[in-house]
């Protein structure tokens, strides 16, 4: 009953979605919204099933462990980006850079030359690339206990 107003209520918010699309003129195609609705479903499921587990061994525990794999997949996330953690599928499931972009070379395109015999131009070949100008901060600054090459911090 509960899993299928969950359904339900995605698919009316994928056709809100459609029609605001179609009363501005946006490109958008009703399969498109109704997937992009769809697609919370599952999670909605996830915690639905773990709040009827907790309901059934804790109810005092019923929220709390209702709102855990959404909350939880939330902030596995964050962090995962903020630190720049490896993606959790493995090697598998890892973004590789484009042939003529290597790693490490900040999406820097190669030079020729360095294309040809297959390795990273010779300028950010075993360093890492910094800023230049005004965004990279001197040691003197960060002596001084600057975080802001304008002063504010």
């Amino acid at each position: 009953m509960i899993a299928s107003a969950a359904a339900l209520l995605a698919t009316a918010a994928g056709l809100a979605a459609w029609a605001g699309t179609v009363l501005v003129g946006a490109p958008l195609g009703l399969a498109a919204a109704l997937a992009g609705a769809l697609n919370a479903l599952p999670v909605a499921l996830l915690c639905l099933g773990a709040a009827l587990f907790a309901l059934g061994w804790l109810p005092q525990a019923a929220l709390p462990v209702g709102v855990l794999p959404a909350a939880g997949g939330y902030l596995l996330q964050l962090l995962a980006e903020s630190f720049g953690w490896p993606p959790l599928g493995g090697p598998a499931l890892a973004v590789r850079p484009r042939r003529g972009c290597p790693s490490g070379t900040g999406g820097l395109a190669r030079s020729r030359g360095a294309a040809r015999r297959g390795r990273r131009p010779r300028r950010a070949r075993g360093r890492p690339l910094r800023p230049s100008g005004p965004a990279r901060l001197t040691a003197r600054q960060l002596a001084r206990g600057r975080s802001s090459p304008i002063g504010f911090g």
